[in-house]
């Protein structure tokens, strides 16, 4: 899995929760706040998965729960997908797979 941050943008209604500082503090806050976002690469998937990145990708175009789009696609290294995205699909594939009473 991997780890990379991501500039997260504050509202105006949180700016204005912040209290008594400056607009110059404001605006320091306002572009350094960082959030951790975690990523699966397409290795980390299909070990996940245990199968192949193809599979992966075929499971992308399916009708029904399609599996989630890479949030990061690049040439020549691997694509990377929010890991919240991934277990919200795979919270779905198992209601969905779960044996009817």
């Amino acid at each position: 899995m991997k780890r990379a941050p991501t500039t997260v943008e504050i509202s105006p209604l949180e700016l204005g929760q912040l209290g008594d500082v400056s607009a110059d503090q404001r605006e320091t806050i306002q572009n350094t706040i960082i959030m951790p976002t975690d990523y699966y690469s397409t290795s980390d998937i299909c070990q996940r998965f245990r199968c192949s990145s193809r599979t992966i990708f075929r499971r992308m175009s399916r009708e029904v729960n399609p599996f989630p789009k890479p949030c990061i696609r690049t040439r020549g290294a691997e694509n990377l997908w929010d890991v919240n995205d991934v277990s919200t699909w795979e919270a779905i594939e198992r209601a969905r797979n779960r044996p009817k009473k």
